[in-house]
């Protein structure tokens, strides 16, 4: 179910006396809710990984920079040639949910 779908079903009112199928139907939507948010919780800590890889990488090289320390400078170079986005990659193509089947409970 798409995430619009999904938002729209758990958003929907209740009647006063909901029948068994009807409280079955949204407690299994509300297990597929509470999956998706723990794997984009996952998902995020990756990227925010690799987010912060970076960012220390370019904040080593503007003080090595600004020092003139050409020795970081180049090591921090190397380190990121050597990477060559691989961080960035594995944090963007490990974020596909997995495909379950419809749970009709």
């Amino acid at each position: 179910m798409s995430d619009t779908m999904l938002l729209g079903a758990l958003r929907m009112p209740l009647p006063d006396n909901p029948d068994p199928l009807t409280l079955a139907q949204l407690a299994g939507r509300a297990r597929e809710a509470a999956e998706r948010i723990e794997h984009d919780a996952a998902e995020i800590a990756r990227m925010r990984s690799a987010l912060d890889w970076y960012a220390e990488m370019a904040k080593t090289m503007q003080r090595a920079t600004l020092r003139v320390d050409n020795q970081v400078a180049l090591h921090i170079l190397k380190q990121m040639a050597l990477d060559g986005g691989k961080r960035a990659r594995e944090a963007l193509t490990s974020n596909e949910r997995p495909v379950r089947p419809c749970n009709r409970s």
